[in-house]
């Protein structure tokens, strides 16, 4: 720039030499060193105002410099005041939530566990452990016996009860009134036992434990499912009653008529007519019947419709006629 302003005063000055020789030629040095000096103070005037920009822009420099290192100051004082402040809330607030939780301890009833939760007691007398309440409970039919004597559907259940594990399946009936005729009276492993031998599938029994274990003992008795077994013992592990020592008679041996032949125990008269001497022959009364589907229907002597032959004789009736009865 300044090599250039120099040139341009040079021409300035020559300029105002050729027109005052022409009008006044004394005057012309007086007027080249008046514009020189005036070029010299226009250069020192432009060096002063680049010389102040600089040190504006400098001080500029310093003044974002120091903004940048307060700002940097003023972050570390920030974090940790607000650190300390957030942590503690935080552990407290964990604290409060897991004060009712105490899954996994010891406990002998619900009352020893935290809210929402069971005590768990596998076996009789025993401690158990707290866990989580399994809420509600599916239709899932999976039996098991609680110490209270009770068949629960399901373990869900039990824990809902509160009520501590036997064992699994139903709980045992011993001692219980049943008839053979309703099947599920007595409990898993047991049968429904008559006072005396026979097989009157109406008289009540007790509900008896079916043995373990049998002697080889040979005392053939027959069964009141038409069966032989070597002993008494055998027949009731096998869940049945004794109809008679000895072997099993034969089914289709003559019954009823005018002379009133009469059936062995565990089998029943199956007459085909209704009037009084009818005779029949004597079949195995059964204990109970399978499912039957649609046209086994049979009517009794007795005007009421069978679904089978085997829930006629399950009933010791005659045959009236095969089919729906007549209304």
């Amino acid at each position: 720039m300044r090599p250039f302003r120099l040139a341009l005063l040079l021409g300035l000055v020559l300029v105002a030499s050729v027109v005052g020789g022409c009008s006044s030629p004394a005057s012309a040095p007086a007027s080249v060193t008046d514009v020189a000096a005036d070029a010299s103070g226009a250069d020192t005037t432009a060096d002063t105002a680049s010389d102040t920009a600089s040190d504006t822009a400098t001080s500029a420099d310093t003044a974002l410099d120091t903004a940048l290192d307060t700002a940097s100051d003023t972050a570390p004082d920030t974090v940790p005041d607000t650190a300390p402040d957030t942590a503690p809330d935080s552990a407290s607030d964990s604290t409060t939530a897991d004060s009712d939780s105490t899954s996994g301890a010891p406990c002998t009833t619900a009352k020893d566990c935290g809210a929402e939760e069971v005590c768990n007691i596998g076996a009789c007398g025993s401690t158990g452990q707290c866990q989580p309440s399994p809420g509600m409970c599916g239709k899932i039919y999976a039996p098991v016996c609680g110490c209270d004597g009770q068949t629960y559907p399901n373990d869900c259940e039990r824990l809902l009860a509160g009520v501590a594990l036997a064992k699994p399946g139903v709980c045992p009936t011993v001692g219980k009134p049943c008839q053979i005729v309703k099947a599920g009276e007595c409990g898993e492993g047991e049968y429904c036992q008559l006072p005396q031998d026979g097989c009157n599938y109406k008289n009540l029994g007790v509900c008896s434990p079916k043995p373990g274990t049998c002697t080889g003992e040979s005392n053939p008795v027959c069964g009141c499912d038409g069966t032989p077994y070597p002993n008494p013992c055998a027949a009731a592990a096998a869940g049945f009653n004794v109809a008679n020592s000895g072997e099993c008679p034969a089914t289709g041996k003559m019954c009823g008529g005018i002379a009133g032949f009469m059936c062995p125990a565990g089998m029943v008269c199956d007459r085909k007519d209704c009037y009084p001497d009818a005779a029949g022959q004597c079949a195995w009364q059964p204990a109970s019947c399978p499912p039957v589907g649609p046209g086994e229907e049979e009517c009794g002597c007795n005007g009421k419709t069978y679904l089978s032959q085997c829930h006629r004789l399950l009933d010791d009736m005659g045959l009236k006629a095969a089919g729906v009865c007549a209304p």
